[in-house]
């Protein structure tokens, strides 16, 4: 948003309560852009909305995008390339967060700050996104970790190759 030049004010969403996400977006009148395997909408944010068009926006790529385009004598993040390769970079780069949410959840969750009065809340939504149970079965330690952070690894550099 800096780089944009765009004038804009922040409002912060608990994280700790994952369910503020859905009903942020909600109340916004956002769809969600994501699904999980089984069709299940997928909340994600952060979103923006343009004052001086009442233009609502809810997803990573799609503000820079938007930001490239509205405001183009802000620093860009695309340069002249928006269009069909920011596109193709954006199906590539969701195709894999699915991926990389459920496998790095497992290495970062146990350090998670969550607010104390909603943890178990966030918890049980951090295990639902993940596709676990349990919280334990969540977390992974030691040498269990390895594997993870190779799978990890081979995922960002495809993201990385894109």
């Amino acid at each position: 948003m800096e780089g944009s030049r765009a004038n804009y004010v922040t409002k912060w969403v608990d994280l700790s309560a994952l369910s503020e996400i859905k009903s942020t977006r909600k109340s916004l009148g956002l769809d969600p852009v994501r699904f999980f395997s089984n069709g299940e909408p997928f909340y994600t944010l952060p979103a923006i909305k343009d004052p001086s068009t009442n233009t609502l926006v809810g997803d990573s790529m799609d503000i820079a995008v938007y930001l490239d385009k509205k405001y183009p004598d802000g620093s860009s993040l695309f340069g002249n390339s928006i269009g069909l390769y920011a596109i193709g970079l954006y199906a590539a780069l969701n195709a894999q967060m699915d991926t990389t949410f459920a496998t790095g959840a497992a290495l970062c969750a146990e350090t998670f700050p969550f607010n104390p009065e909603t943890a178990e809340k966030s918890k049980a939504e951090f295990c639902r996104r993940a596709g676990v149970e349990t919280w334990d079965e969540l977390i992974v330690r030691g040498e269990k970790r390895k594997p993870i952070l190779d799978a990890l690894e081979v995922v960002t550099g495809e993201v990385a190759a894109v």
